[in-house]
């Protein structure tokens, strides 16, 4: 998949393969798609959009200690597939925000002067370490960065590359 920007950035109705693709994911990894989420699908007109939720991950993990950048992650997918929340909308991370124990009201205004950037510096990381399609999870090792889903399908696949790469030099 590639970025949602510019022309890409579309009603979320633009996009039919969606509800197949989600099938697919669902009964292939197990997930589950939340009822909000799949209301909003349903519905068709939320603006999918790469940009602001990259800016917002960059400016909560500036604000959080490393080891909550996972769980800052799963906070906003969680928002977004499961809440059915717009991840283009600064009320969606204020939210997210205090489940951190960060302020709401600063976390919001903040992101009214970030969402206003014309760049992400991540989206320049990962065009430098050569990501080319979406999802991508990387392990920053030693300096090092390491594509730690390779070829897994499974979250098991997944949790034995990155027990492989935890042990490896």
């Amino acid at each position: 998949m590639a970025y949602l920007l510019g022309e890409r950035s579309q009603p979320i109705a633009a996009y039919p393969h969606i509800p197949g693709a989600n099938s697919r994911i669902a009964a292939h990894y197990g997930v589950t798609f939340g009822q909000a989420y799949q209301s909003t699908l349903a519905e068709g007109k939320l603006v999918l959009n790469s940009f602001h939720p990259a800016l917002a991950l960059t400016y909560l993990k500036d604000r959080l200690p490393n080891h909550q950048h996972y769980a800052i992650v799963t906070a906003i997918q969680s928002a977004f597939y499961q809440d059915g929340l717009s991840l283009s909308d600064i009320s969606t991370y204020g939210k997210i925000a205090e489940q951190f124990s960060l302020d709401r009201q600063q976390v919001e205004t903040d992101l009214a002067h970030v969402f206003q950037q014309d760049s992400s510096p991540e989206f320049i990381q990962a065009r430098q370490l050569g990501v080319q399609t979406y999802p991508t999870l990387l392990l920053e090792k030693n300096g090092m960065f390491y594509d730690v889903r390779r070829q897994a399908m499974t979250v098991a696949e997944l949790e034995m590359n990155l027990d492989q790469l935890l042990k490896d030099n």
